[in-house]
């Protein structure tokens, strides 16, 4: 691939489909675990499977279905039970599993029939013959759920997960509200089955050295939080939102101010992550490197609220642009913007933050420039929206105003979709069975 003979729209969905390669969630399963004999190799680890009379798997999150089929793969037939929660169904796991269509970016009612099979199969596996496999990725938390008062709907918890997501705090305060009040997360799964041999393999869409956080830490429990039901009632204030939760939600918050947690050994349960974002940052950087871009990572603004990321990315790329005149230059970065909805529109992160990038690539330039932008999940899926994410050029803003779009006002409506949408300029991938987190890509020469 050449930037000079290719348009930079062109180079930037380029890179973007390449990523995937990467961070392909069966095949990352297959290149940790190995099985010679009885030897199960995970990673630098082995286990002797002969020790086991069974083993069991629960598999959870937006690439529940590839990590599970990869771990099938392997094991060819020794896996006594499975059990799956992902956004759909799919044919190619074998009868010994069951699977449940959960919810996501709110639970279902699957999310819970699959949190009370999930502790049936754990409560069952509490002994040291058994050996449970974890596989778990971005997207768990809504997958698999089931709150700790009964008394709690799965409505209510519809509406409180909803309001979570759209107050504008970073995913681990929102991740640390959900743990005060769920049985699953926080480690909840590994207190059910303390005596089991235990290994979690995760696809991580949280911060680097964050695994806690990947579906709130169904696994892993949390040692920094001396009281989370006091910390989620603080999140819940600091983001004006207590009075907006269900009744039911603040009832169990209130009355369990001074609950004490109960802390599981760790001694026999192995964490390891498969795949991160900065893994798939740093392969989109090195082909946009081979590809001839002299190439910057900005690895600096992970959850920065997005207009101020979106300025510091405009930033860097046209200050790499200044020093290097004549070539083609290239800003990669990942993380999660945190970006508040304001309106009733259709849209999500990576579509506001290629709409506002676009505009202060306008603000801060006057001379003529050929860029691109693109900012895409790595899920498939952006906010409410059916698309992954956008790309744009030098000749979106002209396109836009000769059909009379005033940029401003789909964002104050948070309806980036729609603008996007009319201009032909969308990336729509579908659902892509992996979760890393978002990945933007910034082109200019």
């Amino acid at each position: 691939m050449s930037s000079n003979r290719i348009n930079l729209r062109e180079v930037a969905l380029s890179l973007f489909a390449g990523v995937f390669q990467t961070i392909d969630a069966e095949t990352a399963v297959q290149n940790a675990v190995k099985l010679q004999k009885s030897q199960l190799h995970i990673l630098e680890e082995t286990i002797d499977l002969s020790d086991f009379s069974e083993i069991c798997v629960v598999s959870f999150g937006k690439a529940a279905i590839p990590m599970a089929i990869g771990l099938d793969k392997i094991l060819a037939g020794r896996i006594t039970q499975g059990l799956v929660s992902a956004p759909k169904r799919n044919s190619r796991l074998s009868s010994n599993w069951k699977v449940f269509v959960g919810g996501h970016p709110v639970p279902n009612k699957s999310s819970l029939k699959a949190a009370k099979s999930t502790i049936e199969l754990l409560e069952k596996a509490n002994n040291p013959q058994s050996l449970v496999i974890f596989l778990i990725s971005g997207g768990g938390s809504a997958m698999l759920e089931l709150p700790k008062d009964e008394k709690i709907s799965l409505k209510d918890l519809q509406k409180t997960n909803q309001i979570l997501v759209n107050c504008g705090a970073t995913i681990n305060e929102i991740n640390r509200f959900r743990r005060a009040i769920s049985r699953i997360k926080g480690g909840g799964l590994s207190r059910v089955c303390p005596l089991a041999r235990r290994v979690s393999l995760v696809i991580s869409d949280t911060n680097a050295g964050d695994v806690k956080s990947v579906a709130s830490g169904p696994t892993i429990e949390d040692l920094v939080s001396k009281n989370l039901v006091k910390e989620a009632i603080e999140i819940a204030e600091k983001y004006k939102f207590k009075n907006l939760q269900p009744k039911s939600v603040i009832e169990f918050l209130e009355s369990n101010r001074d609950e004490k947690i109960e802390k599981t050994t760790t001694s026999n349960h192995s964490i390891y992550t498969l795949l991160d974002n900065q893994i798939a940052v740093e392969s989109i950087a090195e082909s946009a490197e081979k590809s001839g871009f002299i190439t910057e990572i900005a690895d600096e603004l992970i959850e920065n609220p997005i207009e101020e990321g979106c300025l510091k990315l405009v930033e860097r790329l046209l200050d790499l642009r200044n020093k290097n005149k004549g070539k083609s230059v290239a800003i990669i970065s990942g993380g999660e913007f945190v970006c508040p909805v304001r309106g009733s529109g259709i849209g999500g992160r990576n579509l506001e933050t290629v709409l506002r990038c676009l505009l202060e690539v306008e603000k801060q330039t006057t001379e003529k420039l050929e860029f691109a932008i693109l900012s895409g999940g790595t899920d498939g899926i952006d906010g409410n929206s059916p698309a992954t994410g956008s790309v744009v050029d030098e000749t979106t803003l002209k396109r836009a105003k000769e059909l009379g779009f005033n940029p401003e006002e789909f964002l104050s409506n948070s309806d980036s979709y729609n603008f996007f949408r009319e201009l032909g300029d969308m990336i729509v991938t579908g659902t892509t069975g992996t979760n890393v987190r978002d990945v933007r890509i910034l082109l200019a020469r």
